[in-house]
């Protein structure tokens, strides 16, 4: 196995960030690099603010769908919606049970678990802030933002059907 170091990293980096030619010219990989660094450091930004709150990205994710559905819904929307494997959603929300951010509640009709978000979950999602998102996506214009989603929507739906694809 090859290990890259950081230096070497960056100096791919660098050098696809000062390519000449026209973004035509970019390939795949340059592509990947490009949203994968982006990805590191939104990321990262976000991730410091969510510690200082008291939770974690992934369980901010979940609360955050949560509250789209009005503080409960099932395992298979949320697995859906966070694009995740159902075990690794079900992994986590026995994690986040046991921390006493949400409940999973039985249906007796059908017995499906309602995951239900919790006052003290409640309360460390809204002292969650988002100022570093707010911040670094106030760079783009109204008309760059409907651009950015459509661009990460259709690259979104592609990588979505070669990844079935490739699980077939």
């Amino acid at each position: 196995m090859m290990v890259i170091n950081n230096q070497e990293n960056k100096n791919q980096s660098a050098k696809i960030r000062n390519k000449k030619e026209s973004i035509d010219s970019l390939n795949a990989m340059d592509l990947w690099v490009f949203l994968d660094e982006a990805h590191y450091s939104v990321a990262r930004s976000h991730i410091i603010e969510l510690v200082r709150s008291g939770i974690t990205r992934e369980q901010a994710r979940i609360l955050h769908v949560l509250t789209l559905f009005n503080g409960s819904t099932t395992l298979k929307t949320i697995s859906g919606v966070t694009k995740r494997q159902h075990n690794s959603v079900s992994t986590l929300v026995n994690r986040m049970v046991k921390a006493g951010l949400i409940e999973k509640i039985k249906n007796p009709e059908d017995k499906v678990y309602r995951i239900t978000i919790t006052k003290k979950a409640q309360a460390k999602y809204e002292k969650a802030t988002n100022k570093a998102l707010e911040l670094i996506f106030s760079s783009l214009s109204p008309k760059e933002r409907q651009q950015f989603v459509d661009c990460l929507k259709k690259v979104q739906r592609r990588a979505s059907h070669v990844l079935d694809l490739m699980l077939r």
